[in-house]
């Protein structure tokens, strides 16, 4: 009886941390795309090289 509330508990966890760890996932990689934007709209130097597009998703 225990045996069995013990496994399905860690079941019901296991899936709560999948489901944060996707949400964890999709705002970490919604930063790193920020990031970059961020970055290339700051430029400290301006660059004479080329010319700059900016992409809207």
């Amino acid at each position: 009886m225990i045996i069995q509330l013990i496994r399905e508990n860690d079941s019901r966890t296991i899936k709560e941390a999948e489901k944060k760890m996707k949400q964890i996932s999709a705002k970490l990689n919604e930063t790193r795309a920020n990031q970059k934007a961020f970055n290339a709209y700051s430029q400290e130097e301006p660059y004479d090289g080329g010319y700059f597009v900016d992409r809207k998703n």
